[in-house]
């Protein structure tokens, strides 16, 4: 770890502090401000790091709650990563997420140092480097054969799942099963209403009824880790779900997952 990973006016101060000659010990307070009405919870996170980032995992602990409370047993991923700002923010914000109900994480090493569950699709770019997405998809599942997810919305949403339904029953020969499409983009109530149609009159109910029933299994045992005290504010926390949460309660005969 290097000693610049800081902010500058640390180092500002800390030169005006030894100028001064004030070298005692300091000693800081860690307080919440007054929360919104209603939001009436926060899950306490990260407080070995209470003097770097307790903040930061607090947030994103309590909205990741909010969020497993609010989409009745749905597999979450944390797809964080490409939004955090730096390498540990993405690390204890993929921990955060996991302690307070989510499934797994994006972040590989999150995976391997807290023992979290990774999962991974394909990129736009990925489909972009090839000249055809069906050569995408069958490249990708046979470089990762349990159980790929496919991305469908590079182009035409449509188009690509027809690709993947027409692709499946090769890639089934081979013992390699497409475990679902991921939407990133556009509208995805649409899309998500229009695909499953697509998957459901292919007889491709991906991923399937097993894996969201599992999914609902864990988020159950996920929330009766939870302090009793929090376990009761579960349904006061369902009208303030974050936006996602609700689309998801919208769509629940089409979505099965999702990831933040």
């Amino acid at each position: 770890m290097t000693a610049l990973l800081t902010d500058l006016y640390q180092l500002a101060m800390m030169r005006a502090y030894l100028d001064r000659g004030m070298e005692e010990p300091a000693v800081f307070e860690l307080f919440v401000r007054k929360l919104p009405a209603q939001r009436n919870f926060l899950v306490a996170a990260g407080l070995e790091q209470a003097l770097e980032f307790v903040h930061l995992q607090t947030l994103i602990a309590s909205k990741a709650a909010r969020i497993v409370l609010s989409t009745e047993g749905r597999q979450l991923i944390d797809f964080g990563m490409r939004r955090a700002h730096g390498a540990e923010a993405a690390l204890f914000a993929a921990r955060s997420a996991w302690l307070a109900g989510f499934d797994g994480t994006a972040t590989a090493e999150a995976g391997r140092r807290f023992g979290i569950g990774a999962f991974g699709t394909m990129a736009h770019s990925f489909v972009q480097a090839h000249h055809d997405e069906r050569d995408a998809f069958e490249a990708f599942a046979r470089a990762r054969p349990q159980r790929p997810v496919m991305l469908v919305d590079t182009y035409d949403t449509e188009a690509a799942v027809a690709k993947v339904i027409a692709l499946y029953p090769a890639l089934a020969a081979e013992g390699i099963r497409i475990a679902g499409v991921r939407l990133d983009s556009s509208d995805l109530a649409a899309h998500a209403r229009a695909v499953r149609a697509m998957l459901d009159r292919a007889g491709r109910r991906l991923p399937g009824q097993p894996a969201l029933e599992a999914a609902r299994t864990h988020a159950r045992a996920q929330l009766a880790r939870l302090p009793p005290a929090l376990r009761a504010l579960a349904p006061a926390a369902v009208p303030v779900a974050v936006e996602i949460s609700q689309a998801l309660r919208a769509l629940a005969s089409e979505i099965d997952a999702a990831a933040s």
